[in-house]
C-alpha cells in the first residue's frame, strides 16, 4: 500500500491523494484549477508529480478517481486532465452534481453566470477568502467559480464518452464500484444520503438569499468590490471561518477506508466532524464518527479539511486513537489552515504520532507494506506545528461622529460582583477584541466581573461557530451575548421547512424577507435541531462604553437568581434601548 499527498504549492486549500493498493491505483481529488501545468505557484505540476509516483509517463491510468465534493480546490485540474486524456480512469465516484451545486431538478444544469452578483454568488459557495487577499486573488476566485458547473457537467460527459463507469454517490447506488474493489478494502464510510440533502437544500437556499440582495448592494461597484462587500457582511472579520455554504458543502464530503488492517487509510474530505455549522446535523456528524471508528483501525489518516478546528477535535482523535501517523494537505499560501488549535491537538499526542503536511514538506509519500513504514517528505521536518499568521486585515479608518451627537466622558461606574455572583451559572459570548475597540477599557470591567462571579466567558474566535459555543453552555442556565451585531452577528434562519418552501417558491414575494429572520437562538441549540434549549438573550454596546456598563448595572439590580433565565428576553429589550440612546 502507497498512499501519498501531492505537493499543493503556493495557493490556498487544495487536495489530492494518490493510493496504490494490489496493482489498483486510485487518485482521490484534484487540487486546483490550473495544477496540470507548472507555474510560479505550482512548481511541480500534478503531472509532473504523477511521473514521479507511478515511475510512468502520461497517460495515468487509474482504476478509480474520486472527487469528494464540489469545491473548486478538490474538483480542481482534474477536468482538464481527464480532456487532454493525460488521466484515464476505469470507474469514477463523483459527488452528485445537482446536489454538490445545489440545483434543484427544475432549473437548468449547469448553469453559467453571467451577472457580477450571479458570478459573486458562485464564489460565495467557495471557502472565503481573508480581507487581506489581493484583488488578482478575488478575481481568480470569481473566474473559477463562476466555470465550475460548467466544467464539472464536462467532466461527467467526457469520462462516460471515454468509458467510464461513472457512479454520482448520493444519486447513483454504488454496490457494484465497492464490489469491484472490496479485495483492496475500500469502503465508503458516509455521508449518509439525507445529510446529502439537507446539505444541498441549505446551498440553494443560501444561493437564492444572495441572488435576491437590494441594489445597494449590486450597486458596489465591480465584481471585487461587490465580493467584499458580501464577505465583510457574512464575516464580519474577514476571517477564515466558513459560511452557511462553504459548511454545507464540505459536510457532502466523501468519505472513505481504502485498506484493511495494518495498511488502512482513511480519508475525510472536508467534513466538519468537530463543528459541522448546518443546524440539524450535530447527531448525523456524531453517528458518520462513530462510523469511522467501526471501520478502523487505521495506520493513517489524513485529516479533514485542510486541518481546519471545525474538521478535527479531541473527539475525532479519540475515534481513531491507534492512528499514528496522520496528514494535512493544504497549499503553503494558506495561513489559517491548517489550524492553530489542531497542531496544538496533535503536539499534545506527539510522544504517540507524528504528522507530515504538505504545505511544509511538499510531496509526502508513506509505504505500509514495509516492516518499517515511515514518511518521505520532499522538505521541512516532520511534526512540524508551527503556524503561519494571518495577515492583519486592512480597514479605513473610522469616520468621526457629528460633534452634537457625541456622547461626553463620564465617570464609569463601577460594576461590582455580587449580584451577578448570586445568579445561576450562565454562558457569556462575546468576540473580545471587537468589543474592545468598540468600547475599550468598559469590556475589561465586564470580563472582569464575568470570571470574579464563577460565570463561563467563551472568546468566539475565528474558527468557532454558533453550535460549538451551544455546546460550552450545556449545563449552563442560559446564554448572553455581548456586544451588538457588529461584535457577535446573528445568524439568518429559514422558518419554512424544505417542502413548504419548495411549495411557495414561486410566491416569494409574499414576505419582503423570504421567510428568512436573523437569530441569536443557533448559540443556545444544544441538539442542533434548529430550534434553541437554552434561552439566549443580547446585551448590545451602543459603541458607548458608559451606556453598557449602565446597562450592567440596571440589569443586575433588576434580575434575581429564581428568575434568570424568565426575566432575559423582557428586561434585555430595554436595556437594548436604553443603550441604543446613548450611544447616539
Amino acid at each position: 500500500m502507497h498512499v501519498a499527498m501531492l505537493d499543493m504549492g503556493n495557493r490556498k486549500y487544495g487536495d489530492c491523494t494518490y493510493c496504490e493498493i494490489d496493482g489498483k491505483r486510485i487518485l482521490i481529488d484534484g487540487a486546483h484549477k490550473g495544477d496540470e501545468a507548472c507555474s510560479t505557484r505550482m512548481p511541480a505540476s500534478l503531472p509532473d508529480q504523477l511521473k514521479e509516483l507511478t515511475g510512468n509517463d502520461a497517460p495515468y491510468d487509474f482504476d478509480l478517481i474520486v472527487i469528494t465534493h464540489c469545491h473548486s480546490d478538490h474538483i480542481g485540474c482534474i477536468p482538464e486532465l481527464v480532456a487532454g486524456g493525460t488521466i484515464r480512469a476505469k470507474w469514477a465516484l463523483l459527488a452528485d452534481a445537482r446536489m454538490g451545486f445545489g440545483v434543484p431538478l427544475e432549473e437548468e444544469f449547469p448553469c453559467r453566470p453571467t451577472t457580477p452578483l450571479e458570478r459573486v454568488t458562485a464564489a460565495l459557495q467557495e471557502e472565503t477568502l481573508p480581507d487581506s487577499a489581493t484583488t488578482e486573488e478575488v478575481r481568480a476566485l470569481i473566474d473559477t467559480a463562476a466555470t465550475l458547473q460548467e466544467r464539472y457537467a464536462k467532466l461527467l460527459t467526457d469520462l462516460e464518452d471515454c468509458g467510464t463507469v461513472v457512479v454520482q454517490y448520493g444519486r447513483d447506488p454504488h454496490y457494484r464500484l465497492e464490489k469491484a474493489f472490496e479485495g483492496c478494502g475500500f469502503k465508503i464510510l458516509g455521508p449518509e444520503v439525507d445529510q446529502l440533502l439537507l446539505c444541498a437544500d441549505r446551498i440553494e437556499r443560501e444561493r437564492r438569499k444572495k441572488l435576491v440582495l437590494p441594489d445597494a448592494v449590486t450597486d458596489q461597484g465591480d465584481e471585487v468590490e461587490i465580493y467584499r462587500f458580501l464577505a465583510k457582511r457574512l464575516l464580519p472579520d474577514g476571517g477564515l471561518e466558513d459560511g452557511a455554504t462553504g459548511a454545507a458543502l464540505n459536510n457532502q464530503s466523501i468519505v472513505l477506508r481504502i485498506g484493511t488492517g495494518p495498511r488502512a487509510v482513511l480519508l475525510t474530505g472536508d467534513m466538519q466532524f468537530a463543528a459541522p455549522g448546518i443546524g440539524g446535523l450535530r447527531q448525523r456528524m456524531v453517528a458518520l464518527r462513530n462510523s469511522v471508528s467501526n471501520a478502523g483501525p487505521y495506520a493513517f489518516v489524513r485529516l479533514s479539511h485542510h486541518g481546519a478546528a471545525n474538521g478535527t477535535d479531541n473527539a475525532f482523535l479519540d475515534a481513531v486513537h491507534e492512528t499514528s501517523r496522520f496528514g494535512i494537505s493544504t497549499g503553503a499560501g494558506d495561513p489559517g489552515h491548517p489550524s492553530e488549535k489542531v497542531l496544538k491537538l496533535l503536539s499534545d499526542r506527539s510522544s504517540q504520532i507524528e504528522w507530515a503536511r504538505t504545505d511544509r514538506n511538499g510531496l509526502v509519500s508513506l509505504r505500509l507494506d514495509s516492516e518499517d513504514p515511515r514518511f518521505e517528505i520532499a522538505r521541512g521536518e516532520l511534526s512540524d506545528a508551527g503556524v503561519d499568521k494571518i495577515k492583519p486585515a486592512s480597514s479605513k479608518a473610522p469616520a468621526k461622529r457629528p460633534r452634537h451627537r457625541r456622547v461626553p466622558p463620564t465617570p464609569q461606574p463601577s460594576p461590582g460582583a455580587s449580584r451577578l455572583a448570586g445568579l445561576p451559572r450562565l454562558t457569556f459570548v462575546t468576540h473580545e477584541a471587537r468589543l474592545k475597540a468598540r468600547i475599550g477599557g468598559a469590556a475589561d470591567q465586564s470580563f472582569d466581573l464575568i470570571r470574579a462571579s464563577g460565570h463561563q466567558l467563551v472568546d468566539l474566535v475565528t474558527d468557532m461557530t454558533p453550535f460549538d459555543v451551544a455546546r460550552l453552555a450545556s449545563g449552563s442556565a442560559g446564554v448572553v451575548i455581548l456586544g451588538g451585531y457588529s461584535v457577535i452577528p446573528a445568524l439568518s434562519v429559514d422558518t419554512l421547512p424544505p417542502r413548504i418552501r419548495r411549495q411557495i417558491e414561486n410566491a416569494r414575494h409574499a414576505d419582503p424577507d423570504n421567510y428568512v429572520v436573523w437569530s441569536d437562538d443557533p448559540y443556545g441549540d444544544l441538539a442542533g435541531r434548529g430550534a434553541p434549549d437554552l434561552p439566549v438573550s443580547r446585551i448590545p454596546d451602543g459603541g458607548c462604553g458608559a451606556g453598557f456598563l449602565n446597562a450592567w448595572r440596571r440589569w443586575r439590580k433588576k434580575i434575581s437568581p429564581r428568575s434568570a433565565c424568565g426575566i432575559f428576553g423582557g428586561h434585555l429589550r430595554t436595556i437594548s434601548s436604553q443603550i441604543s440612546r446613548q450611544g447616539e
